[in-house]
């Protein structure tokens, strides 16, 4: 399955650095940065959950779907699946008009790499 999604096929191709400055950068659009409510490095819970080892339990969160998929999908619609004891609605909605799609499979192939 993974293979043959095109997004997983246009992360790999993506830049982790570039991600990792766009995790971090400030958004007047939203009033926050990813960083503001997701923990990357400690796996301490904050606003959303932490996204540390989020490539091995992305691969979990909806069957059949690829870790990329489902990060790619956490952003453009994070509504469509809410991690247990998280809230619906807290995380932006508008993110797929904030950042170009390239820069969210920056951030995606970003994420794959925070990991032990």
């Amino acid at each position: 399955v993974a293979q043959s999604d095109p997004i997983t096929r246009l992360v790999a191709l993506r830049d982790p650095q570039n991600g990792e400055t766009l995790f971090n950068e400030f958004y007047p659009q939203t009033g926050f940065a990813c960083a503001t409510c997701h923990d990357v490095a400690l796996s301490i819970p904050m606003v959303g959950p932490t996204l540390r080892n989020i490539n091995q339990t992305a691969t979990t969160r909806v069957e059949g779907q690829s870790a990329e998929r489902y990060i790619y999908n956490s952003i453009i619609n994070p509504n469509e699946y809410i991690v247990e004891g998280y809230t619906e609605g807290v995380m932006p909605q508008i993110w797929h008009e904030v950042l170009s799609d390239t820069e969210i499979y920056d951030i995606v192939a970003y994420l794959l790499t925070v990991h032990d």
